[in-house]
């Protein structure tokens, strides 16, 4: 379904059709409402582009983040529809929120490092120590 959506270029066709008729301008953090999508909706079955229900409804997120891309190229350019399209990646956001999770693993790391060199530290002045003694 994601593929045919991109491959028919049904985003940049939709947008062009809105704009045509709307004008280019949105307002900022601007996103697709249940509205424009029924009107998404109604454009893909006047384009003839197959899809089921259940395709529509299940990718419904994914297809609201491709219109609101795709629309932000036209209203406010393409630097900042690639902040969006960075700003709202899935993969993206789990890196950030993973972020927190790799800095305690690193400072554990560090701690144990820490610790395990003060033992080996330890463990060598008794081992001189005790050489020390039998002398």
């Amino acid at each position: 379904f994601q593929q045919e959506m991109i491959r028919r270029y049904t985003f940049f066709n939709f947008a062009a059709k809105y704009f045509g008729q709307h004008g280019t301008t949105l307002p900022k953090n601007w996103a697709p409402d249940n509205a424009l999508m029924n009107d998404f909706h109604e454009f893909l079955m006047k384009s003839g582009v197959e899809f089921t229900e259940a395709d529509f409804a299940e990718h419904n997120e994914w297809l609201k983040q491709q219109l609101r891309r795709e629309m932000y190229i036209t209203a406010f350019g393409m630097e900042d529809a690639r902040r969006l399209a960075v700003e709202t990646d899935p993969a993206v956001k789990n890196a950030v929120d993973a972020i927190p999770r790799a800095r305690a693993l690193r400072d554990h790391a560090r701690k144990l490092i820490v610790q395990r060199q003060q033992a080996m530290q330890q463990g060598r002045k008794s081992v001189e120590g005790e050489r020390a003694q039998r002398r």
